[in-house]
């Protein structure tokens, strides 16, 4: 529960139903934040009733936080002193592009019977996206930042993508630091079960996450840039092989790894491993899953030595502790 250092909360708010102006007094105790796991963002809860219905507007969570509570502040204050975001002007602007990005396309998804703006994703739920604000913020941050330390040779890659708004995000990354973008999905969603471990079994299905290519070139083309963009469609098991043997002595720059399952994980590493160059940014989704363990030690990716490591998770809290605080996805710099 969060609290506020004052007993009450005077907040205004214009409700959508309603048209007037509501100005709510609630004790503060009645409050909550709720963190839609769907949606990927946080709302003010009411006794555990949503309260999206009469706020017209949503937050970046760390701002939502600091309505309600004085503590956020002081978060915020360590963010800013935080030793990762050596570049923080850059990394400020980019958490604000990318909050008006998140927002067109929940706006979007809303009208999706007319745009169809969505895809379906885990358990045929479906929705907009499957990456959080935070995390694909900090991927983009470092995939910029470490080309402006230093020239990273080789391209950038991004292997499983949805419904493209990822790919619309790291597409203005590749285009700032002047290189392409390959784009590896089977448009399908995922393959057969056979390709699951452990609790995935329980957890995923043949065809989740599942979005068409050309919901996923308008996306890139609304909220990215799609000047050398190149969209690479089919299963993995066939699409790496060809292309890789087409461009044998391709570099990797850059990696986002978002394929959910451990076969799939380990059909991209044994491509990308080989080819990252010095300096590299290696992002990997569902880094804390215990079912894909094995797959990432047999790469030796928690090895430090290796590599620079840390975790973040969707509202971009960033963890360095591999041993007790393991955060979603993994950000790991090649040494």
């Amino acid at each position: 529960m969060i609290e506020s250092k004052k007993d009450y909360i005077h907040l205004e708010t214009k409700a959508f139903s309603a048209g007037n102006l509501d100005t709510l007094r609630i004790d503060t105790k009645d409050w909550n934040v709720l963190f839609d796991k769907s949606l990927k963002y946080s709302y003010l809860t009411l006794n555990d009733k949503m309260m999206v219905t009469e706020l017209p507007f949503r937050f970046e969570p760390m701002a939502l936080k600091s309505i309600i509570n004085y503590e956020a502040t002081e978060k915020a204050k360590t963010y800013i002193a935080n030793k990762t975001f050596k570049n923080k002007s850059l990394h400020r602007m980019i958490k604000s592009h990318f909050f008006s990005i998140d927002q067109n396309a929940y706006a979007l998804a809303q009208l999706s019977n007319y745009f169809k703006a969505v895809g379906k994703s885990n358990r045929n739920v479906t929705k907009e996206k499957a990456h959080g604000f935070g995390e694909m913020a900090q991927i983009v941050y470092e995939i910029i930042n470490s080309n402006i330390e230093s020239h990273v040779e080789g391209e950038v890659f991004e292997f499983g993508c949805f419904t493209g708004i990822g790919t619309a995000k790291l597409s203005i990354a590749s285009n700032f630091i002047g290189k392409k973008l390959y784009t590896f999905d089977s448009f399908q969603g995922l393959p057969g079960e056979h390709y699951f471990e452990g609790e995935q079994k329980t957890i995923y299905c043949e065809k989740d996450y599942c979005a068409s290519k050309d919901l996923v070139e308008r996306n890139i083309a609304l909220h990215g840039i799609p000047d050398d963009v190149v969209l690479i469609e089919g299963y993995f098991s066939n699409s790496l092989e060809t292309f890789f043997k087409k461009n044998e002595d391709i570099k990797i720059a850059a990696c986002f790894i978002d394929v959910d399952i451990a076969k799939s994980i380990d059909e991209c590493l044994d491509f990308v491993i080989p080819r990252l160059s010095p300096g590299s940014i290696l992002a990997m989704h569902e880094y804390n899953d215990q079912d894909n363990f094995k797959t990432l030690q047999k790469h030796n990716l928690f090895n430090s030595e290796l590599y620079e490591i840390y975790t973040v998770n969707h509202n971009g809290d960033i963890s360095e502790d591999l041993n007790s605080n393991l955060y979603g996805c993994g950000i790991l710099r090649k040494k």
